[in-house]
């Protein structure tokens, strides 16, 4: 079942109208039998009165990344531990690092422990230059193991740089307070 922006209108106004009768809860059913994410991420979406429990668990199994974080980022009442949890198992960088750095009430300690096991530099790198919370030095360290020096030194020109920077300014208010 493949569903259009037209369709979720239309499904909505009957839902307003009528009610979530069984030909709505078929439709939901025709969705998650589907397994197709996509599908399945825009109806919980879209759909104002979609069953986000029984959906979550669907996108779940489909084990696609990229709409299990869509799905936390975007469908109200998702339960964002479970999500997380299955973001973390399937390992994969990218979507570690947007599911920390744009799902509210996101994990960061998890989330980066998950960046530092996929030993992407790459990834490694910008959730240490965009995800507030996180453990530069963790970071610094877990980068330099994976021995790109493209990374590395952007991650120390970028990141301890300012780190730096912000060390030598504090420490030039210190003295002018102790003057």
């Amino acid at each position: 079942m493949i569903l259009n922006k037209e369709d979720y209108k239309e499904i909505n106004e009957y839902i307003f109208k009528f009610g979530k009768d069984e030909r709505i809860k078929k439709i939901e059913k025709g969705i998650i039998k589907s397994k197709d994410a996509s599908q399945i991420y825009f109806y919980a979406k879209n759909v104002e009165s979609a069953d986000v429990k029984t959906l979550q668990k669907a996108i779940i199994k489909t084990k696609d990344a990229e709409y299990i974080y869509c799905f936390a980022r975007d469908v109200v009442d998702a339960d964002i531990k479970s999500l997380q949890k299955a973001i973390i198992k399937l390992g994969k960088a990218e979507q570690i690092f947007h599911f920390a750095l744009y799902v509210k009430h996101a994990d960061i300690k998890a989330l980066q422990d998950a960046i530092i096991k996929t030993g992407s530099a790459e990834y490694i790198y910008y959730f240490a230059l965009n995800v507030k919370g996180a453990d530069i030095k963790a970071l610094y360290n877990a980068i330099v193991n994976t021995e790109n020096v493209i990374y590395i030194g952007a991650f120390e020109d970028k990141i301890l740089s300012k780190i730096k920077e912000k060390e030598n300014l504090q420490k030039n208010i210190d003295d002018i307070l102790n003057r």
